[in-house]
């Protein structure tokens, strides 16, 4: 049909044009944090696009509903004020033909999501673990420059190194700062190399021919003492976050028996039902006379949006935490939208 076609159209062009936009938006701000860790030895720069790329896929998980729902309210709210909904009408097609032309539309684009939320943003959290197992493998050489102070320890140490061989991961004239058991400790050296314990990867600067100076707080004594190898610990490995199942695929989480394991399968069901959910509420809201204008309930539909987020949210926090049963779950909000979107529509099927 023509009017669909053209619909559609005015519709994904929309989507298209703000999920550019917002996408622009995301990627300028991560990119200058990226560069900003990458300044100061956190990150490598070989890693800044691969990172931006593998992050890029879950946030269109998120982004890709919103900017769906914002194209519906938008392209409906511009036909609603150039008349063109109102000669629909009086052609006998209603709020009821609209609503099943766009569910369709939305089905398709649920399908899309279904695709990122239940295979591609696992795969791209997966692929973000490996990327930082191999930034830290590599720390060891690559995140070292000579000629530049580095801090460690929180801030509490710091050290210099004058020259650094990549080849055999060696250092000359090495010099350190850290405070310790109440005491300022000064460690020079003419050579070190990094050693990295294996069961803890913790990781330590040894220290070879050199003289260690130690002074207490508040007192001008100072001790002396020339060594010959020496290990001060400069990095401890943090311990893993409690929730993994980002990265797990579906099948193992849908045979675990663990809470955060059952939330996030249900955050990926709620991702292409969020589009089936929204779509019809987009078209309900898109109702406006010409004196309000075709942008007159963004504000509004914002509002919802994220009112709708964050209490998914909230849900998958309290499922996780045993608050909620799992038959509950983040179902619920669903729910209490899809109820919202019936009565919506049935009140204005009567009028």
């Amino acid at each position: 049909m023509i009017f669909s076609r053209y619909l559609y159209r005015e519709i994904i062009t929309t989507a298209l044009a703000l999920l550019l936009i917002i996408v622009l938006i995301y990627l300028s701000q991560r990119f200058i944090q990226f560069l900003a860790e990458a300044g100061t030895g956190q990150l490598p720069l070989e890693f800044v696009f691969k990172l931006l790329a593998l992050k890029l896929l879950w946030v269109f998980v998120i982004l890709i509903p919103l900017t769906f729902f914002l194209a519906i309210l938008m392209s409906l709210g511009r036909l609603y004020s150039e008349n063109e909904i109102i000669a629909m009408f009086a052609c006998g097609l209603g709020t009821p033909f609209l609503v099943q032309k766009i569910q369709h539309l939305a089905i398709a684009i649920a399908i899309i999501v279904g695709v990122l939320s239940f295979i591609l943003a696992p795969w791209s959290e997966a692929k973000q673990e490996q990327l930082r197992q191999e930034i830290k493998q590599q720390s060891d050489i690559s995140l070292l420059t000579a000629g530049r102070f580095q801090s460690f320890n929180q801030g509490r140490g710091v050290f210099y190194i004058e020259h650094f061989d990549k080849t055999n991961a060696s250092m000359k004239n090495v010099f350190v700062s850290l405070e310790r058991d109440g005491k300022n400790i000064v460690i020079s050296a003419d050579r070190a190399y990094l050693k990295t314990e294996e069961q803890t990867n913790a990781k330590y600067i040894v220290l070879f021919d050199g003289f260690r100076y130690d002074v207490k707080h508040g007192s001008v004594e100072m001790t002396e003492t020339k060594f010959s190898q020496h290990a001060v610990l400069i990095y401890i490995e943090p311990q893993p976050l409690p929730n993994a199942f980002k990265s797990q695929n579906n099948v193992d989480l849908w045979n675990s028996n663990q809470k955060g394991a059952m939330a996030e399968l249900q955050m990926r069901f709620s991702a292409p039902l969020s589009i089936l959910l929204l779509a019809p509420l987009a078209v309900l809201m898109s109702h406006t006379t010409p004196r309000q204008g075709r942008y007159s309930k963004i504000l509004i539909a914002l509002l919802i949006y994220f009112i709708y987020v964050n209490v998914l949210e909230i849900s998958q926090k309290w499922l996780e935490r045993d608050i909620l049963p799992v038959w509950l779950g983040v179902w619920w909000v669903h729910g209490v939208l899809g109820i919202g979107v019936l009565t919506t529509f049935l009140k204005r099927e009567k009028c």
